[in-house]
């Protein structure tokens, strides 16, 4: 049995407020009728929906099975995120998935920053509704307000971290400061930083995740970090005690 399904008990969902999403949606990815033009006379040579097929992605630089994604890609599409944590620009098709290669870079003559402008609209497009906060219920007292962000089922819960998401999603967790774990793409964990304990214990939460190999899961982070609305920052050190309390979870 995997570490994060001995962890998970019963869920209980809680419902996010459908004005917010809408809002944000319109707020972050507003059309630009200059780039949908000239995407859809790329579509017109051949190169069939790319306006439509582009999403984002993260990955870190620092894995071995990411390296080799990096390899395929066309590095100034590469985009910045926290540490050696990127944001690349992938293809989904029914023909197939693929990558932003220089190849295709080259030939679309599209800038960089218009690609990720239409590729986050449609992430927002495609599962902007499908965002879900739900409660862990891990059985240890000091996690009981830890929770799971979830983004619908066909793209990595990670990709609610990209440009700023969380915003809104820090209110339903009543706290301006979140403590966020991602240590696979498809899993992403908060706490309220207020709730030290709690902060400490998905610290141990990642580390374990992290360890855990998974041939379905890609890893993503091996710690928490600390998410502000200026920004990111790393974990502080420290709280070794309650580390030891809770114990090794394996």
């Amino acid at each position: 049995m995997s570490f994060l399904k001995k962890l998970f008990g019963k869920k209980e969902k809680i419902e996010l407020q459908a004005n917010n999403q809408q809002s944000k949606e319109k707020e972050i990815q507003k059309p630009n009728i200059e780039t949908e033009k000239l995407i859809e006379e790329k579509e017109n040579e051949g190169y069939t929906s790319l306006g439509r097929s582009i999403f984002p992605q993260l990955i870190n630089t620092e894995i071995d099975a990411s390296r080799a994604i990096l390899d395929q890609i066309d590095p100034a599409y590469v985009f910045d995120f926290f540490e050696h944590i990127k944001v690349i620009i992938a293809i989904q098709s029914n023909g197939g998935s693929g990558y932003l290669t220089k190849e295709i870079t080259n030939q679309i003559g599209i800038p960089k920053e218009e690609i990720y402008s239409t590729a986050l609209r449609n992430l927002m497009s495609t599962n902007g509704g499908a965002v879900k906060i739900v409660n862990c219920n891990f059985p240890q007292p000091i996690l009981k307000n830890i929770k799971r962000i979830m983004i619908g089922s066909e793209f990595d819960s990670s990709l609610v971290l990209i440009d700023g998401f969380l915003a809104q999603y820090s209110a339903q967790i009543k706290d301006e400061t979140l403590v966020v774990s991602m240590p696979k793409n498809n899993i992403l964990l908060v706490n309220g930083f207020s709730d030290f304990n709690g902060a400490m214990g998905l610290q141990k939460i990642t580390e374990n995740m992290f360890r855990e190999d998974n041939p379905q899961e890609t890893k993503l982070y091996p710690e928490a970090i600390i998410w502000k609305k200026e920004g990111w920052s790393k974990f502080p050190k420290g709280g070794n005690n309650i580390l030891d309390m809770m114990g090794d979870f394996n």
